[in-house]
C-alpha cells in the first residue's frame, strides 16, 4: 500500500499530523514489509548526471487546497514552480488555473 494512501485513511479518521512526521514515523518503526527490488539495488553505484548551469530546469505544478481567502485565488490555488537542476534554486508564482494560458 502506499503511505499516501494510508496517509488519507488516517486523516479521515482524525490524525492531525504533517505527511512529512507521518512517513518519518513509518520508517522509524519498520511497518513497512521487507521489498525485493527496493533492497537488491541498495550498495550498487548509481549513475551520476551531470547538470552543467543554465542547461536543466523542472517545471512542476502543485495544487495547494484551500489557500488563505487572502490569497484571492479561490477554492484551489495553483502553484508552478521552477527548479533549476544545477543549484537547486527555484522560483514559483500562483495561479488560478493549469491551463496552458497560465503556464505561459
Amino acid at each position: 500500500m502506499w503511505a499516501s494512501t494510508l496517509f488519507d485513511e488516517v486523516v479521515q479518521l482524525g490524525y492531525r499530523g504533517a505527511y512529512s512526521t507521518f512517513t518519518g514515523a513509518l520508517r522509524r518503526y519498520e511497518v513497512r514489509p521487507y521489498c525485493e527490488p527496493c533492497h537488491a539495488s541498495q550498495g550498487r553505484d548509481r549513475a551520476v548526471i551531470e547538470h552543467p548551469p543554465g542547461e536543466d530546469v523542472q517545471f512542476d505544478w502543485v495544487e495547494l487546497p484551500d489557500p488563505p481567502a487572502g490569497w484571492g485565488i479561490g477554492g484551489h490555488a495553483h502553484l508552478l514552480v521552477g527548479a533549476l537542476a544545477h543549484s537547486s534554486r527555484w522560483r514559483a508564482v500562483l495561479a488560478e488555473s493549469e491551463d496552458f494560458p497560465h503556464l505561459v
